[in-house]
Parts: structure tokens; sequence; C-alpha cells
């Protein structure tokens, strides 16, 4: 049924301009918030180990005496020659990993140089044992 004579006639299109202004809408608020739906988990995953066969490498562990001396699993060093010592372990091992035990009547400072010796050293990664703790050297220094 179409009107025709003098008026227009009756249109039975869409109007679709209140329809794209809804989409435009949506697409805006869609754009805004998938960012914040974003979850970001920071992890570390160890590596694998390739070779089956491959025995695990011993522990290193630092040891600070009560007299001041020091050793590096059972094996006695002097503090001039701690560094070296430590960057020849560390040069060749994949986990840069030590224990420092210190005796109860060590100062702290004493700790931290070690640490920071270690450091330097290349060390990544320490494990503070203390002083009566039996921690398995697993060997000698490699």
């Amino acid at each position: 049924m179409s009107m025709t004579g003098v008026g227009k006639g009756m249109n039975s299109d869409i109007n679709i301009t209140p329809f794209i202004d809804v989409l435009l809408v949506l697409l805006v608020i869609f754009m805004i918030t998938l960012p914040m739906a974003r979850k970001v988990l920071d992890i570390q995953v160890p590596v694998e180990n390739t070779e089956k066969n491959q025995k695990p490498t011993p522990q290193i562990v630092l040891s600070i005496h009560a007299d001041g001396s020091m050793d590096i699993n059972t094996q006695p060093v002097l503090k001039a020659e701690l560094a070296s010592r430590l960057l020849g372990i560390y040069s060749v091992r994949p986990d840069k990993l030590i224990f420092i035990k210190a005796d109860n009547s060590r100062k702290f400072m004493e700790v931290i140089e070690l640490i920071d010796v270690a450091r330097g050293a290349g060390v990544k990664v320490f494990g503070l044992a203390p002083a009566d703790a039996n921690v398995a050297t697993g060997g000698g220094v490699q």
C-alpha cells in the first residue's frame, strides 16, 4: 500500500543511523576494556636438562669461621684470593648459586662483603645457612 499523491509517501526502509551509533559506542567500550581484561603473569620456567645422564653440580658453600678464616666446600681460601677462586668456579658453572655459612660471632658487614665479592664473580642467587646447619656440599669444588 503506497500512498501516492501530493504528500510524501510512507517509507518502509529501516533507519540504520541509530543502529550504527550503538555499534560504534559498543566498539569504543570494548576497545577501552580489552587491555584491562588481559592478565599477565611473569614466571620463571625451569630449563629442562637436555642430558639425562648428567649429574647435578655440587653445591658451593662459602664458610666464614669464628677466627675469620674462610673456606669453600671445606677447602681453605684466603680473603685476597677469594674473588679469583669464585670467578674460576662460577665461570664454568651453569647455575650461579652459592650458600654462605657464617659463624654467629662474625659481623653482618663481613657477610655482606662476601656477598659483594661473590656477586662480582657472577653469582646470581645467594642462600644463607646458619652456622650449625649441615649443608650437603656434594663433593669438591668444580
